[in-house]
């Protein structure tokens, strides 16, 4: 039995036409369904342009706080100065 190399090969020689176009077709078969790597327009899509997440322990009063703010759309930075 002749591996995909040794038809290839043989097909190169007696009809090179042939042989490019099923080359091309293969390698373009190969891009399109790839396995692993970074892949255009994969993952998760991003809600702002910059963001950034952390994680801090809170009491209930101070999670209450944070509730309220959001709520109420408070600035965070213009309280901080008021504050001053």
């Amino acid at each position: 039995m002749k591996t995909h190399k040794q038809i290839m090969e043989e097909l190169k020689n007696a009809d090179s036409d042939s042989y490019e176009e099923i080359k091309e077709n293969t390698e373009a078969v190969k891009r399109y369904f790839g396995r692993g790597g970074r892949r255009p327009n994969a993952g998760r899509k991003r809600i702002k342009a910059f963001s950034l997440t952390f994680t801090i322990r809170v009491d209930s009063i101070e999670k209450e706080f944070i509730t309220l703010a959001r709520e109420n759309n408070i600035d965070l930075s213009k309280f901080v100065q008021n504050l001053s």
